[in-house]
């Protein structure tokens, strides 16, 4: 499942949010989250946030004209483990 694309300028930092609660059941939280970035771009920070249903990722630099791959990686109350692509569109904006 995609989490769509975050345009960013490549001097800002900026934060990328992934809401799993349509995938949680009931009662079902995040226990754990982990990002991956495409090599270019810089993990600043990553948190669980929102009663612990979303996910975000704080990224920096990159490209301008570059594309990176994004994915996080839960593992939930219920010892789902599921995971999401999406992508950080680099440019002069």
């Amino acid at each position: 499942m995609s989490m769509g694309t975050l345009l960013k300028d490549p001097q800002e930092t900026a934060i990328f949010s992934c809401d799993w609660s349509a995938r949680l059941a009931t009662s079902e939280t995040i226990s754990s989250s982990s990002w991956t970035v495409g090599t270019g771009l810089t993990k600043v920070t990553d948190a669980i946030v929102a009663g612990n249903l979303k996910t975000n990722l704080t990224v920096s630099g990159g490209t301008a004209g570059a594309k990176y791959a994004c994915t996080n990686t839960i593992v939930t109350s219920n010892s789902q483990t599921l995971e999401r692509t999406g992508y950080v569109q680099v440019g002069n904006l």
